[in-house]
């Protein structure tokens, strides 16, 4: 029986509860060719703490991967394209595992920093699906720990690599089950594969699922109108200004349906001290 999904894999939601799995998330990062993992064992899912402003509850969360002890990577899949400049999300998100990353009393030391941002949208008006930015001077030396990949799902027609091409059409894909069969792929993908749309009809089944996506699709109206009312009267980062009883008892409503501090004072101005307390 054709099963169709309430929401596309792309959608952040669906996202993360997919590709939360070491063997799934291993297939789709060796895809891109920008990976050599040989072993899904060495990937571990590192939880974010409440105080990075990342509450685990909640759709927002983005997929922070460990490889081994070397390597940490910060997956996130943008469904819609934001009303902010994605270049800066990027690097603040890269700023973040940096800072993660450094390793107490030693010199200096640090672990290889990857932020991947999956894009349900075009960023770049060119014809290049996946590129990878670095620090890099002017003679084009390189500093190899710290690196954003930007993947623009958009782009699927510009894509020559097969098991890449296969991910990007079920990260879109409301029916996945008709994407099941490709001579084109080996065992080991096609395993993943398989796994992946198994987990996303699961996930589709799931009375969770509903409640969830109602949640994000509410954080974005909410973060939307913040936008938008701060835009209006000229405010920067969209921050709502009015009388503080007012602000108190939106970020208690944006507090019960599960958003982040961060991410509610962002919207209203208050700190996080004052929200932790609501």
């Amino acid at each position: 029986m054709k099963t169709i999904l309430k929401a596309p894999p792309s959608h952040p939601v669906m996202f993360n509860g997919i590709f939360d799995d070491g063997e799934i998330m291993c297939s789709f990062l060796n895809s891109t060719g920008l990976f050599s993992i040989e072993d899904p064992n060495t990937l571990s899912f590192l939880k974010q703490s409440f105080e990075e402003g990342i509450d685990v509850l909640t759709p927002v969360m983005d997929l922070r991967v460990a490889i081994g002890k070397s390597s940490i990577l910060d997956v996130e899949m943008q469904n819609r394209k934001p009303h902010y400049d994605m270049n800066f999300r990027l690097g603040y998100y890269l700023s973040k595992l940096i800072g993660k990353s450094q390793v107490k009393g030693k010199k200096y030391e640090s672990k290889e920093c990857v932020v991947i941002a999956v894009l349900n949208f075009t960023m770049y008006d060119d014809d290049k699906y996946l590129r990878t930015f670095m620090f890099k001077d002017e003679w084009n030396i390189t500093i190899p720990y710290f690196k954003i990949i930007a993947l623009e799902l958009t782009k699927i027609s510009y894509c020559d690599k097969n098991k890449l091409k296969k991910w990007m059409e079920f990260l879109n894909s409301k029916e996945p089950q008709s994407l099941i069969g490709d001579d084109t792929l080996d065992y080991t993908m096609d395993k993943a594969f398989e796994k992946a749309i198994k987990r996303a009809i699961e996930l589709n089944a799931d009375d969770k699922l509903v409640q969830l996506l109602d949640s994000y699709e509410k954080f974005e109206r909410e973060n939307a109108s913040f936008y938008e009312a701060g835009k209006a009267e000229g405010k920067i980062e969209g921050k709502i200004e009015g009388k503080i009883e007012e602000k108190i008892e939106i970020a208690k409503k944006l507090k019960s349906m599960g958003i982040s501090v961060e991410q509610i004072v962002l919207g209203t101005g208050l700190t996080a001290q004052e929200v932790e307390k609501l």
